[in-house]
């Protein structure tokens, strides 16, 4: 459902009609800041990853994905917002060294160390930097899943990253309501689009099929605690 769709399903709710307004006039300028709108409420939800915010460095627009002899700082891409495990580095015969992630505040404390640590810094406005505490020496692939901002919508091709798009579409019929001042209409319609919003963080949290939903130990996987250990 792109952004034209999501347009012409607010119009016919609010309107009751299909003569959907032009990208030129003001209502759907307004109705796209609103949609927009709609996105930032679901990408903050409180307390929530979504699945669909996951993704990998191999498979972003920009953000450095090789290191270089002698560099310790590189480029995250434009819609890093925080990561999401371990960095690796990989050599040409696909092997990987794992890299633990510290927050910045503790890079000073291995000033004197040689260990395989790195940790990301920087803010939305200069963007964001991964940091090697140790020179990686040579040129391998960066490799790292992060968790993304939001994309907002501009063209009329624009779609949305979440799993229901009607939770916008309900949204921005609350706020057009409460602008017209049809307060029954407007609870009504944010109801509804709290109630899909709800719908969307039971989903992810949900479990593939016959998927394995314990909580990992990994000193016990690897053999140096346990049972008999």
């Amino acid at each position: 459902m792109n952004l034209t769709a999501i347009q012409q399903a607010i119009h016919t709710l609010y309107e009751g009609d299909t003569d959907v307004p032009s990208s030129s006039e003001e209502d759907y300028s307004v109705r796209t800041r609103l949609i927009n709108a709609a996105i930032n409420r679901w990408e903050k939800e409180d307390g929530v990853l979504w699945n669909e915010l996951w993704v990998k460095l191999s498979d972003a627009a920009d953000g450095d994905t090789t290191t270089a002899d002698g560099t310790l700082s590189y480029d995250c891409p434009s819609d890093f917002h925080m990561p999401g495990g371990y960095v690796r580095l990989v050599d040409a015969n696909g092997s990987s060294t794992y890299y633990m992630v510290y927050p910045p505040h503790k890079a000073q404390l291995f000033d004197n160390e040689d260990k395989k640590v790195c940790w990301f810094d920087g803010n939305p406005s200069s963007g964001y930097d991964l940091n090697f505490l140790d020179d990686p020496d040579g040129s391998y692939t960066i490799s790292y899943e992060y968790y993304k901002l939001a994309d907002s919508l501009s063209s009329g091709t624009d779609i949305p990253e979440m799993g229901d798009p009607y939770f916008i579409v309900y949204f921005v019929l609350s706020r057009l309501y409460e602008i017209d001042g049809q307060m029954a209409n407007a609870t009504k319609a944010f109801q509804e689009s709290e109630s899909r919003l709800a719908q969307m963080k039971a989903r992810n949290m949900q479990m593939g099929w016959y998927q394995d939903s314990r909580i990992e130990d990994w000193d016990l996987e690897q053999g140096v605690s346990g049972f008999g250990v």
